[in-house]
């Protein structure tokens, strides 16, 4: 497990699995649970050069170009986990927002309806 220098966002790189060499990358969040972000495929074909790493998301869309660097791939996947960490914190707040604004046209409501009722009461 590497962390970053904030020690907020933690990424975790999978053993590679023994059939195809794939290697899951996770992020851990807050609540120190784990969420896949994507999978490094790495290539021995190359003779040239000793392997070639491929990324792509859950989805398998190709996250960054082919390296042959795993240490500038670790770094982009810290950076990719930290800009979901914002996007999800994001998603969050304006979810609460909404929440929040709905909450408050709700107490205006019953704070009219208060006071049309007591205005009621007092009338008779």
């Amino acid at each position: 497990m590497k962390t970053t220098h904030n020690d907020r966002a933690l990424v975790n790189f999978s053993s590679p699995d023994p059939i195809t060499n794939h290697i899951v990358v996770s992020r851990v969040l807050p609540d120190h649970s784990v969420e896949p972000i994507g999978i490094i495929y790495p290539d021995f074909g190359n003779e040239e050069i000793s392997a070639m790493y491929a990324s792509t998301d859950n989805q398998g869309a190709m996250l960054f170009p082919p390296t042959s660097d795993f240490i500038d791939l670790e770094n982009r996947f810290e950076r990719y986990a930290k800009e979901l960490a914002e996007k999800s914190f994001m998603e969050d707040m304006n979810r609460k927002a909404n929440e929040f604004g709905g909450r408050e046209e709700s107490i205006k409501g019953l704070r009219r309806f208060k006071l049309n009722l007591e205005v009621k009461l007092l009338s008779r």
